[in-house]
């Protein structure tokens, strides 16, 4: 008897300091292997923060400023970055499997990701794919084999060159000589 309730005891114990220290953790400062994971962090002020190897696996970072970050080795599983500003953000290794990017703003990135939701590629500094915020984004000479543009804002776009066929367009929108 003594045995099950320390036991039952012990797992309490854990159960707090786990709760404790996902709240301590969403509440730490920017820095180089935060850790953030599954933490709200919708609208946040982090120009030219660096996030170097963070772990933002769940996180909510919608409509977050991340302009200029450093993402570098990030992980960015399955977090939400709609609507967030990603220009000039370096995401070389940053894992974004499964990430929801649908209206990203974004233009200027370095480095190669480890990983882009399904749909989704990198070109010419810009995050390409269903949804993506592209207004005036100069596109000329990039490949779109493949890649889904449905929803995306293309208003503005600066093309010449395309090679490929998208996947999809958005309603309205054709490809005509690159």
């Amino acid at each position: 008897m003594a045995v099950i309730l320390l036991a039952v005891l012990m797992g309490s114990l854990m159960f707090q300091t786990s709760k404790a220290e996902a709240e301590i953790n969403c509440r730490a400062t920017a820095g180089p292997g935060v850790d953030w994971r599954n933490c709200n962090k919708g609208g946040a002020h982090l120009t030219n923060a660096n996030l170097t190897n963070a772990n933002l696996k769940g996180a909510n970072l919608s409509v977050a400023n991340l302009i200029g970050a450093n993402l570098t080795g990030a992980n960015l599983t399955n977090a939400s970055l709609g609507n967030a500003y990603l220009s000039h953000a370096k995401l070389a290794g940053a894992n974004l499997t499964g990430a929801t990017l649908s209206g990203v703003v974004s233009g200027g990135i370095t480095g190669t990701p480890a990983a882009l939701p399904a749909g989704w590629k990198l070109a010419a500094g810009y995050l390409i794919g269903p949804g993506a915020w592209l207004a005036n984004a100069y596109l000329a000479g990039i490949n779109l084999t493949g890649v889904n543009l449905s929803n995306a804002t293309l208003s503005g776009v600066i093309s010449g060159g395309i090679t490929g066929t998208p996947a999809a367009l958005p309603a309205g929108w054709k490809l005509a000589a690159g």
